[in-house]
């Protein structure tokens, strides 16, 4: 890599290599391509070069792209999990909290056993006969992952939050998920900011301070 901040696709073709190589996902993906032990160059003309460098390969990828890029494949990808779970008796948009669960137990990394019992408890919580249940809509489930996908941010805030030494309750994190059109993250961030402040005395005036809490 030159390190100008941009791609080309013999650079791009680098890093998909090596990142395929770092897990043993990735290495069954490369395998499962190649049908060998050893990988291969996936082309010039595959969809994903060309959507990042064009049909002459001459256009770079920065950045900006590529997150783009992968925002909208994470939306698309969740989309289509939420909907193979929407069930036909439930409200249209709605799934339930037994597939919201199901649907973590998929990004997961617990060994299956553990994931039989988490589901059973969730099961057993949420059980047919229950007439308040309310479901999970789409927009709620990308939200949520929206959380996960910063979980680095608000681990660095409540590390903080930790260091002014006041206890962090139920209550707290759910005031600052409270509004339906908002995340939460933003707020939760910003909430915590304050009451790290608040209780080491550093001015909430002071930009430089607040963007080294950051």
């Amino acid at each position: 890599l030159n390190g100008d901040g941009e791609l080309d696709r013999q650079e791009f073709e680098r890093v998909q290599e090596l990142i395929l190589s770092q897990s043993n996902i990735g290495q069954r993906h490369r395998d499962h391509i190649t049908g060998a032990g050893t990988f291969t160059k996936s082309g010039k003309h595959s969809a994903i070069t060309r959507h990042f460098f064009g049909y002459d390969n001459l256009q770079k990828l920065n950045i900006d792209k590529f997150l783009e890029f992968q925002k909208n494949l994470h939306y698309d990808i969740l989309k289509i999990e939420f909907q193979r779970r929407d069930p036909e008796s439930d409200p249209v948009g709605i799934i339930s909290e037994v597939s919201f669960a199901q649907l973590l137990m998929i990004h997961s990394d617990l060994p299956e056993k553990r994931q039989k019992r988490m589901l059973k408890r969730v099961k057993r919580k949420y059980r047919k006969e229950i007439i308040n249940k309310k479901g999970v809509s789409f927009e709620e489930v990308d939200n949520f992952f929206a959380f996960i996908y910063h979980i680095d941010k608000v681990d660095l805030a409540l590390h903080f939050y930790k260091l002014a030494g006041k206890p962090l309750s139920k209550e707290l994190i759910k005031r600052g998920l409270e509004r339906p059109k908002d995340t939460g993250l933003t707020r939760l961030l910003d909430a915590l900011w304050v009451c790290a402040k608040s209780q080491l005395n550093i001015p909430l005036h002071n930009e430089d301070n607040k963007k080294s809490f950051k």
